[in-house]
């Protein structure tokens, strides 16, 4: 995901912003189900972030956790959260999947989750 700013930012607050984006899982206590990695702040405004879901996530899920991550990271570093506005969303993704109209979502949320919990112990390092 890239993020884009009206104002070109000062040195301190490319830190402060890049703190409180990577704040998001341990303050939310949602690192069970989500993974945000900042991949690069420019002075420019553009900040790209990783969301990596370690759970099968909605889209909506998933675009409330990055509108609450925007949103309070722009609060905390003093920022006006008007002045910023997505502007590139990418999904990676091994291999297209089967389209949810004909899948039990339920059911397979229930298995990708018993995976996660049982077998792997994930750490999300296999998305990097």
């Amino acid at each position: 995901m890239a993020i884009e700013g009206k104002r070109d930012l000062k040195a301190e607050e490319l830190f402060v912003l890049a703190e409180a984006l990577d704040e998001y899982e341990v303050e939310k206590e949602v690192e069970e189900m989500i993974v945000i990695d900042i991949s690069e702040i420019t002075s420019s405004g553009m900040i790209v972030v990783h969301v990596i879901p370690k759970r099968m996530l909605s889209y909506n899920e998933i675009y409330q956790h990055v509108d609450t991550l925007i949103k309070d990271a722009l609060k905390k570093s003093g920022l006006k959260s008007h002045d910023y506005e997505i502007k590139k969303i990418i999904f990676r993704t091994i291999r297209p999947g089967t389209p949810s109209s004909v899948v039990d979502l339920q059911a397979l949320r229930s298995k990708v989750d018993r995976l996660w919990d049982n077998e792997f112990g994930d750490t999300a390092r296999s998305y990097a």
